[in-house]
């Protein structure tokens, strides 16, 4: 998949973010200059009733059988001024202060405002704005991580979490016997804290009783050969003893 339009290729280099359906990078020069922007390279991601392969299809649901020429107009031509002074008249001074006052900083809420005189719509550019710049500083802290844990085969977790203090329990399908670690546990430290064994795998029943069996010969086998040593020991030292008295 690729990720192509007016918000740019998504490839974190910003000298190809102006790209054109056809490939071609546009040098749009000052990103304040609206009307270049548009007229250079936003009006050539206009979508048309006809499905355009380097442009592609509209993705939202066309109401009453309205399509996508419906909306497109390609002689709009939005107010290309920013500020409230250059956009509402000199002698509406109590609307530019408005402007000012509602919305602070945020020029995406004064050019709302400028060209609408709608507080509602202002605070609602203002509050989308709010969100976007909490999001976007949340996103620049480092974040702790333990990794993404693997799977096991013929088996699932119960999340797919991997931050600090997340817990996966890790369970087999139908016909497999879970073997190892049955929970794990991403620590403060960003690290998957080791459990008991130090691995987790999912045998087929079948597997599993082939080795609980073998694993039960090998405890029966170590606790036996020792006894039977001790007792070939002590029959051999017996008869040692007595081929010495017979003498």
């Amino acid at each position: 998949n690729q990720t192509r339009g007016l918000l740019g290729n998504w490839s974190f280099d910003a000298t190809d973010d102006f790209t054109l359906p056809n490939g071609q990078i546009v040098n749009v020069g000052s990103l304040q200059d609206f009307e270049r922007l548009h007229k250079e390279f936003a009006i050539n991601w206009l979508l048309e009733d006809k499905a355009d392969k380097m442009i592609g299809d509209p993705l939202f649901v066309r109401e009453y059988g309205r399509t996508a020429s419906y909306y497109a107009n390609r002689t709009f031509a939005p107010i290309w001024r920013k500020t409230p002074q250059d956009i509402i008249p000199p002698n509406r001074t109590k609307d530019i202060q408005t402007a000012e006052s509602l919305c602070s900083d945020c020029y995406q809420c004064k050019y709302d405002y400028s060209v609408s005189l709608d507080k509602e719509m202002a605070r609602t550019t203002l509050n989308f704005y709010s969100s976007y710049s909490k999001i976007k500083l949340l996103n620049k802290r480092r974040v702790l991580s333990c990794g993404v844990l693997e799977t096991p085969r013929y088996g699932r977790k119960s999340n797919f979490f991997f931050t600090p203090d997340s817990k996966i329990t890790f369970e087999c399908n139908q016909g497999f016997t879970l073997v190892g670690d049955k929970r794990r546990i991403c620590s403060a430290k960003g690290r998957w804290l080791e459990g008991e064994y130090g691995y987790t795998e999912c045998l087929r029943e079948e597997e599993y009783s082939l080795q609980a069996a073998g694993i039960t010969w090998g405890i029966i086998g170590g606790c036996i050969v020792p006894i039977i040593l001790v007792i070939v020991c002590i029959a051999f030292r017996l008869v040692k003893r007595k081929q010495k008295f017979d003498r």
